[in-house]
């Protein structure tokens, strides 16, 4: 692809700087500065005509950013704008309105090693800045997003200087690469599709493949194969239409397609050289329109391989943000989230369900004896040997530590019971250096009633009274 330029506002280029640097993409970084600091004297700023004429240009700022008004009306039809209601939603929505609507003063990094430069800038003595600040807020939540070295001792100073408490919440760059993969894979799709329109008579078609997948807000690889397929059998009208995922043998032996008898297309499905798959289509209802079609699968094999390329990508992003690190099963985070649609789906469906909570007894003795790596091997091989045992519609998480919870949908107490029972047996059949392990099992099914936050503290209490009652044993909440 051509290079693609970014201008962005001054307090975020290290973010962006960081993320691009993984993409393997033609990035140019350019800023524009912090109008919201920038003393009215020097707001003489202007976009060079050149940058302004270049193809691929993409500027991101708040809605209510001066850059805007610096942008000739000519040109407003080349430039590719994103425009937030706020520039901190860049990293993730839901964070961000949890702090302001707190009344949370939020900063960045970037804005953060000027603050003394951006404090002189609105005009502001020691004096003034405190009685302003204290005025509009009550804490400083510094929204970290890990692209400066000893940013903590920044925060500090700052917070002393205003005499207000500080915070810091580690949003990391995670949202914010999803965000840009998906900018940039929008802008390589509209550039295929502008080609698409003057190479091929068929391009409406691929369009409405496109529009279609970009609709939808697909998070699975499944899903978007699923959507393309019923795409393409709606508009060629095939009767044969399979997709293969490439499993380590190029089928078409380093060929892109491959035409059988005149009557069937083999498409390889790849982005970057990276195969994905082999789309198979053919026997068409029209057949006198073979050829037209045969054009559009070649054309459009590309845009498909992007397609799945970005979904990889989201699909790899969601993954670690509901994954333990250590154990590969769910953690805490979606734990909660996971609690809290099952009780919806069981007040919507009229169902149960219930929750299994576990913890090793005698852990802490066994990581004091043979060290945390010989303790983190436990750790992995009970969570394979319970998870092995769980149906696949169970969910299986682990809360911190030793500590673990199951979720069992449509499973009233008494089966939860049984469960628990059998995996009481199995976690005591593994063997530790001649040791016993042992574990304490607290269950609680599911009343139609409570809030997650009561149901989790039921299975907390009965789990509690196993260990207070001896320990390596179940205890029910009835």
């Amino acid at each position: 692809m051509e290079r693609i330029t970014f201008l962005i506002c001054e307090n975020f280029r290290k973010e962006f700087e960081t993320v691009s640097k993984k993409l393997n993409e033609k990035i140019d970084i350019i800023t524009f500065p912090s109008f919201c600091t920038l003393k009215k004297e020097n707001r003489n700023y202007k976009i060079k005509e050149k940058l302004l004429e270049s193809k691929n240009l993409v500027i991101f700022c708040c809605k209510f950013c001066d850059i805007l008004k610096k942008i000739p009306e000519k040109y407003l039809n080349q430039i590719k704008l994103y425009k937030f209601e706020n520039c901190f939603y860049m990293f993730g929505k839901t964070n961000i309105d949890k702090y302001l609507s707190k009344g949370a003063y939020l900063v960045t990094p970037g804005w953060l090693v000027r603050w003394k430069e951006n404090l002189s800038s609105y005009g502001f003595d020691k004096e003034t800045a405190q009685s302003f600040f204290k005025e509009i807020t009550n804490k400083i939540v510094l929204l970290n997003t890990k692209v400066e070295k000893n940013i903590e001792t920044i925060l500090k100073d700052f917070s002393n200087f205003l005499e207000l408490p500080y915070t810091i919440e580690d949003i990391g760059l995670d949202y914010f690469e999803l965000l840009i993969n998906k900018i940039l894979a929008e802008i390589k799709a509209e550039k295929k599709i502008k080609e698409l329109t003057i190479e091929k008579s068929n391009y409406m078609a691929a369009f409405n493949i496109l529009s279609r997948i970009s609709s939808s807000k697909i998070e699975k690889e499944d899903e978007l194969i699923s959507i393309i397929v019923d795409q393409i059998k709606i508009l060629l009208s095939p009767e044969i239409i399979e997709y293969f995922p490439f499993e380590g043998n190029d089928i078409l032996k380093g060929d892109e397609y491959k035409i059988n008898n005149n009557i069937e297309i083999i498409v390889k499905i790849k982005y970057n050289n990276e195969i994905y798959g082999f789309l198979k289509v053919g026997k068409f209802l029209f057949h006198q329109y073979f050829d037209s079609y045969v054009n559009f699968l070649v054309t459009i094999k590309d845009v498909l391989g992007l397609a799945i390329s970005n979904v990889r990508k989201i699909e790899k992003i969601l993954n670690l943000a509901i994954t333990d690190a250590l154990t590969g099963i769910y953690n805490k985070n979606y734990f909660e989230l996971k609690l809290s649609e099952e009780i919806n789906r069981c007040k919507r469906e009229g169902k149960t369900f219930s929750l299994i909570m576990f913890d090793l007894d005698n852990f802490k003795g066994i990581n004091d004896k043979y060290g945390h790596h010989f303790g983190d091997k436990v750790l992995i091989k009970v969570a394979e040997k319970v998870q092995k045992r769980l149906r696949k519609t169970d969910f299986f998480f682990r809360w911190g530590g030793d500590e673990f919870l199951i979720i069992l949908p449509n499973t009233n107490l008494e089966n939860a019971e049984k469960l628990s029972k059998e995996l009481k047996k199995i976690i005591n059949e593994i063997k530790i250096k001649n040791e016993k392990l042992k574990a304490s099992f607290g269950v609680v099914s599911y009343n139609g009633k409570d809030d997650p936050e009561a149901t989790f503290k039921k299975v907390d209490e009965v789990l509690y009274k196993a260990k207070q009652s001896g320990k390596d044993r179940i205890c029910v909440y009835k």
